[in-house]
């Protein structure tokens, strides 16, 4: 999202004293116990916390001062203003930034100025693919129908039975290096898992009554080849069916690599290399997927099954304020004790995935040039 320099300009001098004005654009609305955005103009959605929520439902009401919302908020929620000073003026210069909230009603003359980028990553579109609705829905009718928990025994079975079948092919399969004409053969092969990829999200999105903007192929960085697809529209689903559309990825990869591990059983010679070679590499593609340190697709699902705002934000810092026995921010508190397991174990879980890359990069360095 950026914001027109103009803009930038008459928001850039924000105090506390400023006094507020919401965009005409913006519409805040409910889906399964969550609150969000929805900036019109931009087409973005923002999920937004109960705090946030009590901010915005102010403003729509009436202008406010920054001042003003911190009591008003503060009489709310029955919390001590400092507090929670700190949190409304980080949220309020968001949300400036975004073009939701404005200090001059000046601002709402040139509102047409403010643009929407999907990503601040550069992304040059080769081929994209708009308007077919009607094609994905009928694709998707192939899905066959469950309910959630069989859904969720079949994903298991499905993923460990892939997961243990990758393993042993690698383990049994000497991955040599690729040579330029292996390379060659192999490259086509992973642009197709890339695009069958986002293909899944888009065809599970459309099963479970999401709308699909556009999906297609491109250069990330001008160099990298990806395949994309615009989800935007799915904040209006329940976050339980965006948690399945979100796992739907590392799902696909995992059945690709089961095929490709039987094609490497069953071949030999230059196709048995290529398939090992593409097995290696859409297990790697899984692991990326799964990174929970990283906006993954993982992390998506869990977020979204948790009904989770800002994951890796709220459980580092609730674990900073349960180990330092401190009293937690408001918009940490009242959380039930699922979710605080949950920010808990998500929080330890991390620190040991940085602990464990620190000492396997330190160990291979030392082995690499003093060994």
């Amino acid at each position: 999202m950026d914001v027109s320099p103009k803009i930038k300009e008459l928001n850039s001098n924000f105090s506390l004293s400023n006094q507020l004005f919401l965009s005409k654009n913006v519409r805040m609305f409910e889906v399964d116990n969550e609150t969000l955005l929805f900036h019109e103009q931009t087409s973005k959605y923002y999920k937004i916390g109960k705090v946030a929520k009590e901010l915005i439902s102010q403003l729509q009401m009436q202008q406010f001062t920054g001042d003003q919302l911190i009591m008003e908020i503060s009489n709310r929620f029955d919390v001590e203003m400092d507090e929670i000073a700190d949190s409304v003026n980080i949220f309020i210069k968001q949300m400036i930034k975004e073009g939701i909230i404005y200090t001059s009603e000046k601002s709402f003359d040139i509102s047409k100025s403010v643009q929407s980028r999907r990503s601040s990553k550069v992304l040059i579109k080769l081929i994209k693919v708009n308007n077919f609705d009607q094609y994905l829905f009928k694709l998707s009718l192939i899905i066959p129908t469950m309910g959630v928990k069989a859904t969720i025994v079949f994903v298991i079975l499905m993923c460990l039975i892939s997961i243990v079948s990758i393993i042993t092919v690698l383990r049994s399969s000497y991955v040599a290096p690729i040579s330029g004409i292996e390379l060659l053969y192999l490259i086509p092969w992973i642009n197709l898992h890339l695009i069958g990829h986002e293909f899944s999200h888009a065809l599970v999105a459309k099963k479970l009554g999401g709308n699909v903007r556009e999906i297609g192929f491109g250069l990330l960085y001008f160099v990298i080849p990806v395949a994309y697809v615009d989800l935007t529209d799915t904040y209006q689903l329940k976050s339980k069916k965006r948690a399945f559309i979100a796992i739907t990825g590392p799902i696909y990869d995992l059945t690709m690599g089961f095929i490709s591990s039987l094609f490497v059983l069953y071949s030999n010679g230059f196709a048995n290399t290529i398939a090992v070679h593409l097995l290696f590499i859409q297990f790697m593609i899984f692991c990326f997927n799964c990174n929970l340190l990283l906006p993954s697709d993982l992390y998506k699902a869990l977020a979204n099954w948790f009904k989770v705002t800002n994951l890796r934000n709220h459980s580092f810092e609730y674990l900073k304020f349960t180990m330092m026995n401190k009293e937690k921010p408001a918009y940490l508190k009242g959380i039930s004790g699922i979710k605080e397991n949950f920010y808990l174990l998500y929080a330890i879980l991390s620190l040991f995935y940085i602990t464990s890359l620190i000492f396997i990069f330190i160990f291979y360095y030392f082995k690499i040039f003093f060994d």
